[in-house]
Formats: structure tokens, C-alpha cells, sequence
């Protein structure tokens, strides 16, 4: 599976933009600020239906333009297969593949699975625990549409759960019999949910370090544990007996969505102990696992958007990541730099089906 081409009209800074890709290495060169993540988001969003940096799909219009469409040709068994999507100002977001609407977008996740590497990606160490979550749920959602469609539902009664919980404060009384609706649907899917997470980490965690090992010289020992309140058997009397807790806080207090991964180094915390550069080397074998996981399970290699990964990392660990892509590990990848010299001595010389694009 790869993308042959990229068709962009509107899409943040690119008025207009017509690329064709090789099945196996791109490089994307430019000065900072031309617009090399832009075409790496792009790809991502007809991977997974919206941006890899905006909230929001009306965000990426162009300036003072109404809509924008991105237009992607990927080629899967020696079938071409045409993915679309326009999104205009005042209208619902049309999403084609070979011209017809996917039955649900939740379902066409991981059709073309994606991984992308970015400089925000040191954002899963220093931020908050969603961060934490939504990366790893997209690693399962790529690889398990059941565990994506539960979650989604779970998401939707959380936020209708809470908004009764408000009303309920308001009102200044408890209707334990409203609750209970909720509470009838979500407990079997935070067992489901929760149940899968702590799976997953038992299989990725060996790849992650073996991800890990191939990146670092010298001997680190890292580690991720999955922490969560649903795994206990008390977890369901608990839940239906925080009631008034909830009533208090005005918003539901246990669950998966309260979940949290601890990153280790050497058996200390990442977020404290560990460097810059040991911390980008660490979400980068993040990425790295998640690639092999998504392969291992959907049988084909899911495109690798590298971002300006040099930021931070030693030579010796870009040198091993280069020689991890030069050894074929990979199947398609897209890189940007703004160092074109740099980036042809790590990958030029090793590889015959190379397309580069610059952005100016």
C-alpha cells in the first residue's frame, strides 16, 4: 500500500498543489514556514479523516478563501483507490472514497493506516494524561474497529452523563433512576475498554523497547505501565456508589476516560529524570512500535510521516533511524527537512526510489 498522489486546493497555506509521491521514499525540503508538515497533514487527514494539529476541520481553509479539498490516490494490491474530502464553511464535511461516503467514518479508520513523527510528539511526556490516551487509542483504533466504535459510544454518554449530573446540581437533587441509564451502558463498556488497553500494553511493550534499542547506544531500560481504577474488581460497586461525589463535582469521576500510561527510564520518570534528547527518543520508539503494531495486525505497513526528527536527536540516533529506513524496515515514508544536503547524505545514496519535493 502507498499514496502515488497528493491533489490540494485551499488547504492551509497551498493555494493549489499537485505532487506525485515514490512508493518508497520521499523527501520534502524546505525553509522553515513554506509548508512541509502542511503536506504531511494532509496525508493524515485522508488517513484519518482530520488534521494531526487542528481541532477543528475549518481551520485548515485557507485565508480568507470557504472551503478547502484535499485529494489523495493510494495504491493497494495494484488497485487505485481515490479518497476525497471537501470541507466548506456553513456545510457538513463530504468524505469520499472512490467516490462514494464511507457508511461511517469511524469504520473507515484504518483502511490506510498512518503514523506520524513530530516535534509535538515530546507533548505525550510533559502534558496531561488525555494526551496520553488519545495517542494510544488511536494505535488500537487503527487496529481494532470494535475497540473505536465502543469507545466512541462510551465518549457520547460520558458527555450526556455529565450534562445530567450539572442539572442535577442545579436543581440541587439527586435522580438516582436517570443515572442508572447511564450507568447500565457504561460499566460494561469501561470493562470492555479497559480490558483491551491492558492487553495492548502486554504485546506492544516489547516492541516499544525493541523499538527503543535500535534507537539508543547506550544500555536505558525503558518501560510504560497502564494505570487504571476500572481494573479492579471493585471498580463497578465503586462506581455506582459515587454518586453523590459526582453530584458534587458535576461531572462523572471514575472511568476509562480518568486513565492514565507512566513513562519510565532506568525505573524513574521520563517527565523528571530523563534528557531531551532522551525523551524524543523515547516517543519516537512510541511511533516506531505503533507502526509495527498496526502492520502486525492489519498484514500491511501504514505510511510513515517523519517531521523534522533531527530536532533533538543525536547523531548517532539519527544515524540509526536512517539506517532503519535504508534497511527497508519501513514500507512508504515521508520526511521533511530543512537541511537538503543533510538529509540526501543520511538517504540518497542508500536508496534508488526517492522523490523529492520543495516547497519553495
Amino acid at each position: 500500500m502507498h499514496l502515488s498522489s497528493l491533489h490540494l486546493t485551499q488547504f492551509k497555506n497551498y493555494a493549489r498543489l499537485d505532487h506525485v509521491f515514490a512508493s518508497h521514499l520521499n523527501l520534502i525540503v524546505g525553509p522553515n514556514g513554506t509548508g512541509k508538515t502542511n503536506v504531511l497533514d494532509a496525508i493524515y487527514f485522508l488517513c484519518n479523516t482530520k488534521s494531526a494539529f487542528l481541532p477543528f476541520d475549518l481551520s485548515a481553509i485557507m485565508h480568507e478563501k470557504d472551503f478547502f479539498r484535499v485529494e489523495g490516490h493510494f495504491v493497494e494490491k495494484d488497485k487505485q483507490v481515490k479518497v476525497e474530502c471537501v470541507c466548506q464553511k456553513e456545510q457538513a464535511k463530504v468524505f469520499l472514497v472512490d467516490g462514494k461516503s464511507p457508511e461511517r467514518l469511524s469504520g473507515y479508520i484504518g483502511r490506510f493506516p498512518v503514523v506520524l513523527v513530530s516535534p509535538y510528539d515530546t507533548d505525550l511526556i510533559r502534558e496531561g494524561s488525555e494526551t496520553r490516551r488519545k495517542f494510544f487509542d488511536l494505535v488500537l483504533s487503527q487496529a481494532n474497529a470494535e475497540y473505536l466504535e465502543k469507545l466512541l459510544v462510551y465518549n457520547r454518554l460520558l458527555k450526556q452523563r455529565n450534562a445530567l449530573l450539572k442539572q442535577m446540581a442545579e436543581a440541587g437533587k439527586l435522580n438516582v433512576s436517570l443515572l442508572s441509564v447511564y450507568d447500565d451502558q457504561m460499566l460494561p463498556l469501561n470493562q470492555y475498554i479497559s480490558n483491551e488497553r491492558n492487553l495492548f500494553v502486554k504485546s506492544f511493550l516489547s516492541s516499544f523497547q525493541k523499538a527503543y534499542g535500535q534507537l539508543a547506544v547506550a544500555a536505558e531500560e525503558p518501560q510504560f505501565q497502564y494505570r487504571s481504577e476500572c481494573v479492579n474488581e471493585d471498580f463497578s460497586f465503586r462506581f455506582l456508589r459515587n454518586h453523590q461525589q459526582d453530584l458534587k463535582a458535576q461531572r462523572t469521576l471514575l472511568g476509562i476516560h480518568s486513565d492514565d500510561y507512566d513513562f519510565l527510564l532506568n525505573g524513574s520518570a521520563v517527565k523528571r529524570f530523563a534528557s531531551q534528547g532522551q525523551q524524543k527518543t523515547f516517543v519516537l520508539a512510541l511511533k516506531l512500535a505503533h507502526f509495527h503494531f498496526v502492520s502486525n495486525i492489519r498484514k500491511k505497513k501504514p505510511l510513515l510521516l517523519l517531521d523534522d526528527i533531527f530536532d533533538r536527536l543525536d547523531e548517532n540516533r539519527v544515524f540509526n533511524l536512517a539506517q532503519l529506513v535504508n534497511a527497508g524496515t519501513f514500507g512508504q515514508v515521508f520526511i521533511t527537512d530543512s537541511t537538503p544536503k543533510r538529509i540526501a547524505s543520511l538517504f540518497a545514496s542508500e536508496n534508488k526510489e526517492i522523490a523529492t519535493f520543495n516547497t519553495i
